[in-house]
C-alpha cells in the first residue's frame, strides 16, 4: 500500500489541525500511536502537515480460518507542501486474523524501529473486525478518507478501553 498527500495553496500554520495530515497507528504505520509520527510541538505533540508519506508491505499467511500476517511499514508527515520521503518512521510486526463470515477479526501488534522521542515501545495497533468496515465506507465516499483513518483508531481505542474497564 502506498498513500501520499498534499495540501497546496496556504501555509501549515494558516491551515486547521484538523484538515491536516497526521500519520501513525492502525490505518497508518503500524507500530507507533495513533497520530503519533511527524512534526511536534514544544509539549512533544503531534502538530500535523501539509504533506504526506506512506509505504506499506505486509506478508498474508492463511491456514483455514486463521491466518498470520507479518508487516513493515514507513511514513512521516512535512511541513512542505511536497513530502520529501525523508526520515521516515518505520514500524514492523505480526498480526493475527480469525476470519469470519462477517470479516476477519484481526489484532496487528507493532513496533517501532526508530522511534521519537516519547514513542512506546511496543504498540496494539489494530483490533477488531472495524476497519474494514470503516473502509468499505470511505470507499464508497460515504467518509473522508482521512476521517475513516482517525474513525478505525478511535473505534480501536474504545474497544480497548471497555475492555480494560470490563477487566
Amino acid at each position: 500500500r502506498v498513500r501520499l498527500g498534499t495540501i497546496v495553496g496556504a501555509s501549515a500554520d494558516r491551515i486547521a489541525p484538523s484538515r491536516r495530515f497526521y500519520a501513525g497507528g492502525g490505518g497508518s504505520v503500524r507500530g507507533y500511536g495513533y497520530q503519533d509520527i511527524g512534526p511536534r510541538d514544544l509539549n512533544n505533540d503531534p502538530i500535523g502537515g501539509r504533506s504526506l508519506a506512506e509505504f506499506s508491505l505486509e506478508a498474508r499467511y492463511r491456514f483455514g480460518d486463521f491466518g498470520v500476517v507479518p508487516f513493515l511499514d514507513a511514513g512521516n508527515i512535512y511541513t512542505d507542501a511536497l513530502p520529501r520521503f525523508t526520515n521516515l518512521r518505520y514500524g514492523a510486526g505480526l498480526g493475527v486474523r480469525y476470519y469470519t463470515n462477517f470479516g476477519p477479526i484481526r489484532l496487528d501488534v507493532g513496533t517501532p524501529l526508530n522511534p521519537q522521542r516519547g514513542d512506546a515501545k511496543v504498540a496494539e495497533t489494530a483490533l477488531g473486525n472495524a476497519a474494514p468496515l470503516v473502509m468499505r465506507a470511505s470507499q464508497k465516499g460515504l467518509l473522508h478518507k482521512n476521517t475513516a483513518s482517525r474513525t478505525v483508531s478511535r473505534l480501536t481505542k474504545r474497544v480497548k478501553a471497555l475492555a480494560a474497564a470490563k477487566a
